[in-house]
């Protein structure tokens, strides 16, 4: 009887239909789903020198996976993540101990069903100029002035958008249902849209200088870290609200805590955070728990894709991608 390869897993996946059972056809599962460091670390030797393949999701993981936890191991080949981005890992140290990464960008065309992502940085875009979280809170302390939550509707903004892959796309379909118009950047689309209200920019200042609202779906990258800082901020409208659902690291978290300071009638909706495996040292988290900037600050746990379809969908083509690599099915 061939020998199964072990395969780590540092995600929860029990509760999402197909991934467990079909990993456990074709693996020996070691289940740590939410495991830290120093779990992994006191495994038994003999079974850390076993294992193969690590499976993980930058969402719901408490482990970035770099030098100090691969060199854990010495037999691991593979790292699949359910996911598009891969900032949980240290890719430079993969290449260097040739360990596979497989994550869903190969795939990426077969997600266009998966917008949740998207949907959220909709619902915080409504959310934000309405003032609906605030208008909540004020009812719940016994008041009902409706005049101290005057908002805007989507007609009479200009959104930015950074970023137009698949869920930039969707978000702008989403915008323009509403007759929103919206500014792009994207220095990596060439295609431009005859859509009289739908338009592309060049420069990400004039984006910034103009529009009312951001909605960030851009992917990381060498350009894209701390893209949104103290120097391109310092041309933003003083109500700005900024919609983050894409990575954390594409947003210099200091510099936007200073924006909301400077500029009281600013907003930052996140889903997202710079180094989540790291989250308890963040900044901009610590400001909001100790609720620093009241409405100006929103920060959601990581739930872009956490719907009961895109969930399933994700991990399902992960798994596809390691049995593809495995040429199990």
């Amino acid at each position: 009887m061939k020998i199964k390869k072990k395969i780590l897993c540092i995600t929860p996946i029990k509760n999402i239909p197909e991934v467990f059972d079909r990993l456990n056809n074709f693996f020996e599962i070691i289940y740590l789903p939410n495991a830290n460091f120093d779990d992994v670390s006191k495994l038994d030797q003999k079974l850390k020198e076993s294992i193969d393949i690590i499976f993980t999701n930058p969402n719901r993981t408490k482990i970035y996976l770099g030098s100090d936890f691969l060199d854990l191991f010495n037999k691991i080949t593979v790292i699949c993540t359910a996911s598009t981005g891969t900032v949980h890992i240290d890719e430079n140290y993969c290449k260097y101990k040739n360990i596979k990464v497989i994550s869903l960008k190969p795939v990426i065309k077969l997600m266009k069903d998966i917008t949740s992502t998207a949907e959220l940085a909709f619902t915080f875009m409504m959310s934000g100029i309405r003032n609906l979280i605030p208008s909540i809170e004020d009812v719940k302390k016994g008041s009902w002035d409706c005049e101290v939550f005057i908002g805007r509707q989507v007609s009479e903004l200009k959104i930015g958008l950074i970023g137009f892959g698949r869920l930039g796309k969707a978000f702008s379909k989403y915008c323009l249902a509403f007759s929103g118009k919206l500014d792009i950047y994207d220095p990596f689309v060439k295609n431009f849209s005859a859509n009289k209200n739908l338009k592309f920019e060049k420069s990400l200042e004039k984006l910034i200088r103009e529009s009312d609202v951001i909605s960030i779906h851009a992917s990381v990258n060498s350009t894209s870290i701390n893209l949104i800082n103290a120097s391109i901020l310092k041309f933003a409208k003083s109500n700005l609200l900024i919609i983050n659902t894409a990575r954390g690291e594409i947003v210099n978290e200091k510099d936007i805590l200073s924006f909301l300071i400077e500029n009281p009638e600013a907003k930052y909706f996140t889903d997202v955070l710079s180094f989540e495996t790291e989250k308890e040292k963040s900044k901009l988290l610590n400001s909001f728990k100790a609720k620093k900037h009241k409405n100006q600050l929103i920060i959601t746990p990581h739930i872009g894709g956490m719907s009961h379809y895109s969930r399933k969908r994700a991990y399902n083509l992960a798994v596809d991608q390691l049995l593809t690599f495995y040429r199990y099915e």
